[in-house]
């Protein structure tokens, strides 16, 4: 099954707790939950409260070999309902940001790719660059 863009994902096993929000449709496997809200459009709204109960989550945690938790751990853990005209308010200020966020790791993994390329090229001397003009 894939999952939407924007749908929390909460790791269950082994590092328990650790959150993440999909940049893109993406699938799981069996050690996380997927929290999709009843409005898909406040995602960014659910992804903060993820963030600020996990830590009472992570205590919930047992297991003889590894950590773990449950659905009931996280169905259990009470949580501040706000008004939805806040909520909406909310997710028009934090929608732009995440947005950015995206953008940057984006643009990121584009420019590691390129050093990763370049470098090794560039300490071999296959590529020179000496007698660029920096404009210094």
């Amino acid at each position: 099954m894939l999952y939407p863009k924007n749908t929390v994902f909460i790791t269950a096993r082994g590092t328990v707790g650790k959150i993440a929000m999909a940049g893109c449709d993406m699938a799981m496997n069996q050690s996380c939950y997927a929290i999709i809200g009843q409005k898909s459009d406040n995602q960014h709204y659910i992804h903060q409260l993820c963030l600020d109960m996990v830590d009472s989550i992570r205590q919930k945690s047992n297991g003889a070999v590894f950590d773990a938790i449950n659905a009931k751990d996280i169905e259990s853990e009470p949580i501040i309902l706000l008004q939805e005209d806040t909520i909406e308010e909310f997710e028009k200020i934090a929608t732009p940001i995440y947005e950015m966020i995206w953008t940057n790791e984006s643009q990121n993994a584009k420019l590691r790719s390129v050093r990763d390329v370049l470098l090794p090229k560039l300490m071999s001397g296959e590529i020179d660059v000496s007698n660029l003009d920096l404009g210094s």
